[in-house]
């Protein structure tokens, strides 16, 4: 009787351990997988509906633009995170859509979603077979590091991104063949570089025999540009507009608001 009771509890302790065996092995399974998924994907919680989006590409609208159709035929306009490609009147406008299309029209593609912006396109990283295809277009020297939204990347992509285009640089990859080529937010803007203001004021003052005259062109010009911008009076008073850059810009004259 007593041999039976012993063997009884060594069966029951053996159980037991192989079933702990095997949960544990199960766990560290589980967390493995999910490791492998952190590599691809960035996020440790994916809300498929709004941060992951899992597609064909059905159009390349330019260097840094695209469209991805879901398969349930929902459609995603994307622009590329921290990247920003030559604007369609720029030198290499063509080439960077050329790239952009050779590498992932008609791929089926993944977008980490970021956030959404005010046109209504969602920003976001593209991996095309596990590549970060915003950094191949670095890399080919078709698209600028956007450093103006650098606080929205990792200290670990800020620095990839930033050596992708220093290389492109040194090599004169794509657009960095030109010798001054202007970013595509200047070029939004209508910022110019400071040879070209000083040659375009020289010509002026050489043709005109009224050097106010010029004075008072810039003058009309910037209220032109202020009279066509939308300002926006924030909820606790500070008045700002939008650039085309889709950030915040404040003005001190609040007056502005007001008349909106």
């Amino acid at each position: 009787m007593l041999r039976k009771i012993i063997y009884v509890i060594v069966m029951v302790c053996f159980t037991a351990a192989v079933s702990f065996s095997q949960d544990k092995t199960e766990k560290v399974s589980t967390q493995t997988d999910k490791q492998k998924v952190t590599v691809v994907i960035p996020s440790a919680t994916v809300d498929e509906k709004t941060n992951l989006i899992e597609g064909r590409v059905s159009l390349v609208y330019d260097g840094d633009t695209i469209s991805v159709t879901t398969k349930d035929g929902a459609i995603y306009s994307i622009w590329l995170k921290s990247i920003d490609a030559p604007e369609s009147k720029q030198n290499y406008a063509k080439k960077a859509r050329k790239m952009l299309a050779d590498l992932i029209e008609g791929k089926e593609v993944k977008v980490i979603i970021y956030k959404k912006d005010m046109y209504d396109r969602y920003i976001g990283t593209v991996y095309y077979n596990g590549q970060d295809v915003g950094l191949r277009q670095i890399e080919a020297g078709m698209a600028w590091h956007f450093k103006q939204f650098i606080y929205e990347q990792t200290a670990e992509e800020r620095r990839i991104y930033a050596q992708a285009e220093q290389k492109a640089r040194s090599e004169k990859a794509g657009l960095w063949e030109d010798s001054k080529p202007v970013a595509p937010w200047e070029f939004r803007s209508g910022k110019k570089s400071k040879e070209t203001t000083l040659n375009e004021t020289a010509a002026t003052v050489e043709n005109t025999s009224n050097p106010t005259t010029s004075d008072d062109a810039s003058k009309t010009t910037n209220q032109t540009n202020k009279s066509e911008r939308t300002y926006i009076l924030g909820p606790r008073g500070g008045c700002y507009y939008v650039s085309e850059s889709g950030r915040k810009v404040y003005v001190k004259d609040k007056s502005l608001c007001v008349k909106q």
